[in-house]
């Protein structure tokens, strides 16, 4: 029986692109103190010497905490995975020998699939949402860049376990939604994959 593979709708979207945005940054402004006694006269004020101008704020612009939670997680990603469970909208989990050399690797935010030692492997770029519940990922070949569609899955990575549960397919001609649980369903294109670091 042939099984479908979660990531390699990839090939069917290939050269499709995601919009991606950044939200980040802050507001800085300096208000001076008034001056307390009694009031200057404008002689008074004029007589004064100009403020010296300020050296330019070189503080470092504050990272919003959902990029710093991002960071921290794809740290965690990188290195490769061994998949130790497979299961399709079948129902029925893949055997040893399927499964056998199928690896994740990551590197950096690309994302290579092999189903062999000898498989040069088929890599996509991808995003992560640790924020969201369940978190998020997002996959597009070979890059993501504006405008169109992607894999859409979601994650979770406890220490050396990782889980997927990740778009297969496509339901009437369009993309399913983005998955809300690590199951798989009679007629729906989902996939889910365990998979435990190699290293």
């Amino acid at each position: 029986m042939k099984r479908s593979i979660a990531i390699a709708i990839l090939f069917i979207w290939a050269g499709t692109t995601l919009t991606m945005s950044a939200i980040g940054g802050r507001a800085h402004a300096n208000v001076e103190d008034l001056a307390k006694g009694a009031p200057e006269t404008y002689t008074a004020r004029s007589q004064k010497p100009a403020p010296k101008p300020q050296p330019p704020d070189k503080t470092e612009p504050v990272k919003p905490s959902n990029n710093l939670l991002s960071e921290a997680e794809m740290k965690k990603l990188q290195g490769a995975w061994q998949v130790i469970k497979w299961e399709d909208e079948s129902g029925q989990p893949a055997s040893v020998d399927e499964m056998k050399d199928f690896t994740l690797s990551f590197d950096g935010d690309v994302l290579t699939m092999r189903k062999g030692k000898d498989d040069p492997g088929t890599k996509c770029q991808f995003r992560i949402d640790p924020a969201k519940l369940p978190k998020w990922i997002d996959m597009g070949m070979p890059a993501i860049s504006e405008g169109a569609t992607v894999l859409e899955g979601i994650y979770s990575l406890d220490g050396d376990a990782l889980s997927l549960c990740i778009t297969s397919g496509l339901m009437n001609n369009v993309p399913p939604p983005r998955p809300t649980e690590f199951k798989t369903k009679p007629n729906e294109k989902y996939a889910v994959l365990v998979l435990t670091r190699i290293h």
